[in-house]
């Protein structure tokens, strides 16, 4: 838990970094949008791991499947993404 404190406070601390390249070489508007963009996609992962915690339960899934399932769903949620994406396009063409 300590490690993933860590690595996660790293991470946040290089995406605070990043934005406050990019807000002095691109504009206010863009600093504000990437912090925007940032701070939506954190929220969404956070509710992404209570939608899991509370399918792993309610399905009983054991602990030893639970990292087999989670990676089969991050490898095929952009394969699935990027399928309804160019469905969708097709579709308004």
């Amino acid at each position: 838990m300590p490690r993933a404190v860590l690595v996660s406070a790293a991470w946040v601390g290089a995406r605070i970094a990043f934005g406050l390249v990019i807000a002095p070489a691109l504009g206010g508007d863009a600093g504000r949008e990437h912090f925007t963009a940032y701070l939506i996609e954190k929220a969404l992962s956070i509710d992404n791991l209570f939608v899991f915690a509370v399918l792993f339960r309610a399905f009983a899934v054991p602990a030893a499947s639970q990292h087999r399932l989670l990676f089969f769903g991050v490898i095929g949620a952009p394969v699935l993404r990027g399928g309804f994406i160019a469905a969708g396009a097709a579709l308004i063409q």
